[in-house]
C-alpha cells in the first residue's frame, strides 16, 4: 500500500489558514529535510522543544517555528519523527513542505500514512488506528468519547478476552482428547454449552454498544409543539438566532414543518417549528394534512417543546393537545412570561417541568439551551461498555456469533469435534478485528484511504 522506506512530510494541522502551523516527518531522513530549512543542526537526537528562526537558503521566507524532535521508538509512528510548529501563513507552510519534499527519499504523505505506519509498525492495534479517523470526524462529544474509548483500547481489551475464553474452552476439550483412552473428562458438553453461551452474551453486548454508538452518531431531534400562537415560532428563531420561522399575531401561521440545526453546548440538534396542535377536527383538507403531518413528526421526535402561553385564565385546548403527547420525552416551555410568569402554576397544571421564555428577556435563552442540552444528554446511554464500533468489526462479530451458535448447538448434540472446528472459525473471525499481520491489502487501503492527509 505504502512504502515504508520512505521518509514522509504533510501539514498535519489542517488545510485552515491559522497562525500556526504543524508539519510532520516521519522516516530515516527527518533530519536532511530540516537541514533543507536551516544552514545549521538545531536538534539533538531526543523529545525536546527549540525556539528557532527557519529560512529557505537564499533568504526567501523567514519565520518564527518550534521544533520537536522524537527518536525512534518515542513517536506515535514509533519512527523517527519531527515536527515543525511554524508560525508562518499557509502559503509559506506549503512552501515549506514543498522545499522539503525536494529531497530525494522524502515524499509527500498519503491519506492515514502516518498512523498506517504507527500500526504497521506496531504503534497501535487496527481498531484503535480506525478510532483515529472516528476522533478526527466526531459529529459530537458523545461521538468523540466514544471514539477515544476506542483508541484507548476498550475494544481490543474486551475482544482479548473473549478471544481468551474461546481458546481456554478449545484448551479443556482437546486435553480430554488427548486422555480419553484413560477416560478422563476434562469438560462435560452441558458445561461446553453453558460456556459458549456465555460468550455469545459477552459478543451480543458489543453488538448492543454498537446500537447505542450509532444512535449517537445522529443528531437528535427536537420539535417545538403546542396549540397555535403559543409562541413556537418565535422560540425556534430565537434558540436558532435567525429568523427561519415565519412569526405572525395570526393563528396557524405555521403550516408546513420548518427545521434548522441548532448548536447547544456539546451536540447540535435539528430544531423543528411544527404547526400549531389543535383538538378540534377541521374540514380543510390542506389543515387537516397539516394537523396529521405535525403530530407524526411531533411524536417521533426525541425532545419535545410543549409551548403554553402564560398568564391564560384557560387552558382546555393546551390540555387537549397535550393528551396527544404526554407519554413522550416533553419539556414544558411558559412562553411570554414578560406578560405574566405562571411558571409554578402550568408545572402544577400538566405535571411536568417547565422553563420559561420571553423574546424580550434574552437572558433566560440560556438557561433553556441548558435545560434542552441536559435532557438530550439523559438519551446518551451511559456506561463505559460503549466504544465506536464501526461496520467492519460488527460484521466480524456477528460471523463469531454464527460460528458460536452453531458450536453450542453440536455441544448440545453430543458432535464435539465439529463443535470445536466452529469455536476455533469463531476465534479466527474476532482475531480479523484486531489482526496485526497478514491482513488482506484491500482491508487495509479501504481504511486508511478515509483518513485525511496529515493522520
Amino acid at each position: 500500500m505504502y512504502d515504508l522506506r520512505d521518509t514522509i512530510c504533510a501539514l498535519s494541522s489542517g488545510s485552515l489558514d491559522a497562525p500556526r502551523h504543524i508539519i510532520r516527518l516521519s522516516g530515516s531522513k527527518c533530519e536532511i529535510g530540516l537541514d533543507k530549512l536551516v544552514d545549521n543542526r538545531i536538534l539533538d537526537r531526543g523529545i525536546e522543544k527549540r525556539n528557532a528562526a527557519l529560512s529557505f537558503r537564499g533568504g526567501k521566507i523567514e519565520f518564527s517555528a518550534f521544533v520537536y524532535s522524537f527518536p525512534e521508538g518515542a513517536s506515535y509512528t514509533l519512527e523517527r519523527l519531527i515536527e515543525i510548529h511554524a508560525y508562518c501563513p499557509l502559503p509559506a507552510a506549503e512552501e515549506i513542505i514543498n522545499a522539503i519534499t525536494q529531497v530525494d527519499g522524502i515524499r509527500l504523505a498519503g491519506p492515514g500514512e502516518f498512523t498506517y505506519r504507527a500500526f504497521m509498525n506496531g504503534r497501535l492495534s487496527l481498531a484503535q488506528s480506525e478510532a483515529v479517523s472516528q476522533i478526527v470526524s466526531g459529529s459530537s462529544v458523545y461521538h468523540i468519547q466514544a471514539a477515544q474509548k476506542l483508541m484507548k483500547g476498550d475494544l481490543t481489551n474486551r475482544l482479548e478476552q473473549i478471544k481468551n475464553s474461546i481458546v481456554e474452552l478449545l484448551g479443556l476439550f482437546e486435553a480430554g482428547l488427548d486422555f480419553s483412552s484413560e477416560d478422563i473428562v476434562f469438560i462435560q458438553p452441558e458445561e461446553a454449552k453453558k460456556r459458549t453461551e456465555e460468550i455469545k452474551k459477552t459478543l451480543s453486548e458489543i453488538i448492543d454498544s454498537n446500537l447505542a454508538y450509532e444512535r449517537m452518531l445522529g443528531l437528535a431531534s427536537v420539535a417545538a409543539a403546542g396549540p397555535p400562537n403559543a409562541g413556537k415560532s418565535s422560540l425556534v428563531n430565537a434558540l436558532l438566532g435567525s429568523e427561519r420561522a415565519i412569526v405572525s399575531a395570526k393563528q396557524a401561521t405555521t403550516r408546513d414543518i420548518l427545521s434548522a440545526v441548532c448548536s447547544l453546548e456539546y451536540q447540535d440538534c435539528v430544531l423543528s417549528d411544527c404547526a400549531g396542535l389543535m383538538a378540534a377536527s377541521f374540514d380543510d383538507k390542506i389543515e387537516l394534512a397539516a394537523q396529521e403531518l405535525a403530530g407524526e413528526y411531533i411524536l417521533s421526535s426525541d425532545l419535545i417543546l410543549f409551548c403554553v402561553e402564560s398568564g391564560k385564565m384557560d387552558y382546555t385546548e393546551e390540555k387537549r393537545v397535550f393528551e396527544k403527547i404526554r407519554n413522550k420525552n416533553i419539556l414544558g416551555v411558559a412562553t411570554k412570561c414578560d406578560l405574566a410568569s405562571s411558571k409554578e402554576a402550568l408545572e402544577d397544571i400538566f405535571g411536568i417541568s417547565f422553563v420559561e421564555f420571553s423574546i424580550k428577556q434574552r437572558e433566560k435563552l440560556t438557561a433553556m439551551k441548558t435545560e434542552i442540552q441536559n435532557r438530550l444528554s439523559e438519551l446518551v446511554p451511559a456506561g463505559e461498555q460503549i466504544t465506536a464500533v464501526n461496520k467492519r468489526h460488527r460484521d466480524s462479530v456477528f460471523q463469531c456469533l454464527k460460528d458460536l451458535d452453531k458450536a453450542a448447538e453440536l455441544f448440545a448434540g453430543g458432535d464435539e469435534e465439529l463443535a470445536a472446528l466452529c469455536l476455533r472459525e469463531g476465534y479466527s473471525k474476532i482475531a480479523d478485528i484486531d489482526q496485526q499481520k497478514d491482513l488482506d491489502e484491500r482491508v487495509l487501503s479501504s481504511i486508511f484511504q478515509n483518513f485525511c492527509i496529515g493522520k
